[in-house]
């Protein structure tokens, strides 16, 4: 498990409702990050993570009352075992119940709850000394009766109205969803969102006025440019993406807006870095599929994976997949620093962001296309080195095939392989550094 691996992540919402979920065996079980007013978080069930509920530099505001506990349970304690081993010495992390990140402390989300063995958390930590819900147990945590009332059962609440989701689709529609901050473009984001999903949904339109004027409004938006843009790449047709992305609409000069619904577009220049970067990745995305990534494409695909997706939206998510498929190599993105983004901090500039918990960036690595190849390959640079690196090759036997010197000046070096038998391949890249990257390829 890795730390910063979140199954339940709500961040800066209003009257969230988390209920009736089990995450286990992941790094943190639900994380609430910023400020999360009217959360309702009950009758959640946590196992075998090595945070089960984390508090990061957020609230979500009281949970339970003296009169109604809550049901929220820590199944598996710390001292549980898999195959007479504690489990949590698999992880090399020893694991919290609780764990509060940052300020404000457990103070701002007090949990009200049984005093039972897995209802009660015992075993919490924090990043600023005295700022967890143990130091603050007389506070924090208040420890009911066994028999006061718990919330609600989860049952009851699998019956909640089908137009819960409707609400949430006509308040972003009107822009009328409270952020942090008048610069905060997570309504944009909201908006993008709900534009594709009323294309894809008829029923949404045909049930909601507010929803059908959204739709009207949002025709000439960078909302439909860039869904259009993703269907033609979806549909291999990159002769046609190429041409749309060589014109790329500005900004509406005036947000459109309905009297009639209330329904208004916020697509304005305040998002002109997140459209920025859906073209940068869909160029880098063009590129990769037809094998003509260059060193820049990979530096800038990594840059645009360190953002912070709370900034940048799902664009960010993408740069991850694609990160991975190019460079078959799955990163722990850790986006604890969007804190400081959100906050305006770093003039909203890349801050970085680190690979697992030990604060390692995610460094060089190398792209080899074709693959498979007739014997003629190229191997491309994330970050550019100029200084030499040594190329050797091994077939199935383990017997060395090749070695030499490369130069990637360029960002980029090419080896002939012509002659060399079909087959299985590895191929070991030792920089200037001593630091070595392996990469299997097969020769048609």
């Amino acid at each position: 498990m890795i730390d910063s691996v979140k199954a339940c992540y709500v961040a800066n919402a209003s009257r969230t409702s988390v209920t009736c979920n089990n995450e286990m065996r992941t790094g943190r079980g639900y994380e609430f990050f910023h400020n999360n007013p009217g959360t309702d978080w009950h009758g959640n069930s946590m196992t075998m993570n090595e945070k089960g509920f984390v508090m990061n530099y957020g609230l979500i505001g009281t949970q339970g009352s003296m009169a109604s506990s809550l049901n929220n349970q820590w199944q598996v304690s710390s001292s549980a075992s898999m195959g007479g081993t504690a489990w949590w010495a698999y992880t090399g992390t020893y694991p919290y119940q609780t764990h509060v990140i940052g300020s404000p402390n457990a103070l701002s989300s007090k949990l009200y709850i049984n005093g039972g063995t897995i209802t009660y958390p015992s075993n919490n930590g924090s990043s600023i000394p005295s700022n967890d819900y143990t130091f603050l147990s007389l506070g924090a945590i208040k420890a009911l009766n066994l028999t006061a009332a718990p919330y609600p059962s989860c049952i009851s609440f699998a019956a909640a109205t089908a137009m819960a989701g409707m609400d949430a689709f006509e308040n972003i529609a009107t822009n009328n969803v409270a952020y942090e901050s008048a610069t905060d473009q997570r309504g944009w984001m909201g908006q993008y969102t709900a534009w594709q999903s009323v294309i894809c949904d008829s029923d949404l339109v045909d049930s909601s006025a507010v929803m059908g004027s959204f739709c009207n409004l949002a025709q000439g938006s960078r909302y439909a440019y860039l869904t259009g843009l993703e269907n033609m790449l979806a549909l291999g047709d990159m002769n046609g993406a190429a041409q749309v992305m060589a014109t790329p609409p500005s900004a509406p000069q005036n947000n459109a807006y309905d009297n009639n619904t209330g329904a208004q577009i916020t697509d304005n220049q305040g998002a002109d870095n997140i459209v920025d970067r859906y073209l940068a990745f869909y160029s880098i995305y063009m590129n990769y599929t037809n094998g003509s990534m260059t060193a820049q494409d990979n530096a800038e695909l990594k840059a645009i994976a360190m953002e912070c997706p709370l900034k940048y939206g799902s664009v960010v998510y993408r740069a991850r997949s694609l990160y991975t498929a190019v460079f078959d190599q799955l990163v722990a993105w850790n986006d604890d620093y969007c804190s400081d983004q959100l906050n305006g901090g770093n003039n909203g500039q890349r801050k970085g962001n680190t690979n697992g918990t030990d604060g390692s960036t995610a460094g060089q690595q190398y792209l080899l296309s074709p693959n498979p190849t007739d014997g003629n390959i190229t191997l491309t640079q994330l970050v550019p080195d100029t200084k030499p690196v040594v190329a050797e090759i091994w077939n199935a036997l383990g017997q060395s095939v090749y070695q030499s010197s490369l130069d990637f000046i360029t960002g980029s070096a090419q080896i002939n392989l012509n002659g060399m038998a079909s087959g299985l391949y590895m191929i070991r890249l030792t920089d200037a550094k001593n630091t070595s990257y392996k990469i299997k390829f097969v020769v048609r």
